[in-house]
Formats: C-alpha cells, sequence, structure tokens
C-alpha cells in the first residue's frame, strides 16, 4: 500500500508529499517521517492498494520514534467508511480482492 500523508494544510503553499511505502494493518498505520509528528495530532490519509482501490480517512497520530535520521509514525486509522474498512481489513489479511 502507498500513502499519501496530507497534513491539515494551513497555508495554501503547503505541498503535499510524495507517496511512500507504509506498514498497514486493520486499524493503522506506520511510516517514516523526516520530521516529528505531535502524538494526538490528525492527518489526512490517502491509501491506494494494488487493487487500484482508494481509501481516504483520517488517523490520529499514536506515536513518533526518532529512528536514523528521521522518524518512525504509527497513526490509528479514523473517519473510515465500511466498506472501506473491509477493503482494507481483506488487503492486510492477504485476500486483496
Amino acid at each position: 500500500a502507498k500513502l499519501g500523508v496530507i497534513e491539515e494544510a494551513l497555508h495554501a503553499d503547503t505541498a503535499i508529499p510524495p507517496l511512500q511505502p507504509v506498514e498497514l494493518a486493520a486499524e493503522g498505520i506506520a511510516f517514516d517521517a523526516a520530521e516529528a509528528l505531535a502524538i494526538s495530532s490528525w492527518l489526512g490519509v490517502h491509501l491506494v492498494l494494488p487493487t487500484a482501490y482508494h481509501v481516504v480517512c483520517s488517523a490520529e497520530v499514536t506515536h513518533c520514534q526518532a529512528q536514523g535520521s528521521g522518524y518512525r509514525i504509527g497513526a490509528r486509522l479514523r473517519d473510515i467508511d465500511t466498506a472501506a474498512e473491509k477493503r482494507v481489513t481483506r488487503f492486510v489479511i492477504g485476500g486483496a480482492r
């Protein structure tokens, strides 16, 4: 799965980061970031599953750990509709249909 992390842009000129690989679980994601994110902050998430199915939802940062020259971020998926949640779960357990 790929993730486009879109922090709420307070300025119109805020750049959207490129897609990047993530670790995906049924209820959350983990990814590397150049900058630390505050615990409990909210992210906009756009997952693109291999079946070309797109999932757009929010995520709440649950942990942020220094790792190498950056940070490892963990976040719990929120505001995800039932159909999208089922697709993500199926993808995670290996039935990406």
